[in-house]
């Protein structure tokens, strides 16, 4: 039953940035989310860049100081609550 409702809603990419320039969009990969976000973002011409600056909070020495930068970079984004 849902899938009689769904399937002929489907389209191409192309059909749908044309037709539906703010419609919302289902992907199957994190991979093809962060390839449509980034496409949408560049299209932007009057946009802003915000860099943040990390601060790292409880390093007692030096060594923590260049490790932990370098674990977080490593974990998942499940770890970071969503955090890239």
């Amino acid at each position: 039953m849902e899938i009689t409702l769904i399937e002929p809603r489907f389209c191409t990419v192309e059909e749908a940035e044309a037709r539906f320039t703010q419609g919302i969009r289902l992907f199957n990969t994190n991979n093809s989310v962060n390839e449509c976000n980034n496409k949408i973002l560049t299209a932007y011409v009057d946009r802003i860049t915000s860099t943040a600056k990390d601060v790292y909070i409880g390093c007692t020495s030096k060594e923590q100081d260049s490790f932990v930068p370098q674990k977080l970079h490593k974990m998942s984004l499940i770890d970071t609550n969503g955090l890239p």
